[in-house]
């Protein structure tokens, strides 16, 4: 725009307009760049079908009407597996998700940051680093998190200004060499997203193709009967996992088994679950605490409880308790509810929503 800010959509109709400084725009075009990569994949596998204006009508339909979340009023997610497969939604989906997830898991971490907390978990001893997307998808938690760490690992020490300047001269498509040498968070990744729909897998690697660190893909069942730790360790294809993600997938498995799942990683050596989310009030956080989780709020809480953005801590963790920009809830005995600040200066303002809250 004409002051140099941006602006961009997240909905299906562009009803909701979200504007953001220029420091934005450089990762906004990024991921558009990305996505070509992405919806050629998509525009193939639709094609492939040999009925395109039909299998785009069923996708767009799919998407629209919900049949499996109306026929089972959200119990079991949004769409079926069988209709996350299908080439119409899944064109359809990554055109219209990508923003929405990529702004708000950058938000997510950026919340993170902030606090304090990502450089506590961000050891300088990892030589490599697991972060993987629980019901990740096509990934895009995992290129947010990727080019976050990137900014971050060269501004953190930085003011506002010179991480603003640092984000509109920067090209993330580009070679990371010059992005700074600082050795906090600067390990190698194994970025991996774990998902039920196999499908996503080719979609997951086209976002990576640009990047020094490996991108991949792992069918993974949060219900599967088995050991939690040992499933999703497998799946990605590590000892150890630090870091997960979890991007709006507890609106439809806030249930005891998913609890028990989230604690035996947290027990089981993952360091911290970042979680994104649509509803303020998550069942899923009552849960874990009764599992001795400990939940830190990132978002602003002072007009109502907000548990959009989270962070879960392991059991019997006191990290919280160092950190200055960080305080212990009242109203809970035990240390298990903690808040903080916002960012001052957030690269998407607003992400997500939350305007409403102080009209």
């Amino acid at each position: 725009m004409n002051d140099g800010s941006v602006c961009f959509f997240q909905d299906r109709g562009r009803k909701y307009p979200f504007t953001a400084g220029a420091e934005a725009l450089p990762l906004l075009r990024g991921l558009l760049r990305v996505n070509e990569r992405v919806f050629a994949i998509a525009k193939e596998r639709v094609e492939a079908t040999g009925n395109v204006r039909g299998i785009m009508a069923e996708g767009e339909a799919l998407y629209a009407d919900k049949p499996t979340m109306k026929q089972h009023h959200g119990a079991k997610g949004t769409w079926s597996d069988d209709e996350y497969a299908h080439p119409g939604l899944q064109s359809v989906y990554l055109r219209l998700k990508s923003f929405q997830r990529f702004t708000e898991s950058w938000a997510l971490l950026e919340r993170a940051a902030e606090s304090g907390l990502l450089e506590l978990l961000l050891s300088p001893m990892d030589d490599k680093m697991v972060v993987a997307s629980l019901g990740g998808g096509p990934g895009y938690e995992l290129l947010a998190c990727d080019w976050f760490l990137r900014y971050w690992r060269s501004t953190r020490n930085a003011s506002a200004d010179e991480k603003r300047a640092w984000l509109r001269e920067h090209d993330f498509l580009k070679s990371q060499a010059d992005d700074g040498d600082d050795d906090v968070g600067s390990a190698s990744m194994d970025l991996v997203s774990l998902d039920l729909q196999p499908s996503w897998a080719p979609y997951v690697h086209a976002l990576g193709e640009d990047s020094l660190h490996n991108y991949s893909f792992a069918q993974w069942d949060v219900h599967a009967d088995e050991s939690a730790v040992l499933a999703t360790r497998r799946a990605c294809g590590a000892e150890s996992i630090q870091l997960c993600l979890i991007s709006n997938v507890m609106v439809y498995c806030s249930d005891e088994a998913t609890a028990d799942v989230l604690t035996q990683l947290l027990a089981g050596g993952v360091r911290a679950i970042l979680i994104n989310e649509r509803g303020a009030d998550q069942r899923i956080v009552g849960m874990v605490q009764r599992r001795g989780v400990v939940v830190l709020r990132l978002m602003r809480q002072e007009a109502g409880r907000d548990d959009r953005q989270l962070v879960f801590l392991p059991p019997g963790s006191d990290l919280l308790d160092s950190l200055p920009s960080v305080w212990h809830e009242n109203g809970t005995a035990e240390k298990l509810s903690y808040a903080t600040f916002p960012p001052k200066s957030p690269v998407f303002p607003n992400v997500p929503y939350e305007e409403n809250k102080f009209l």
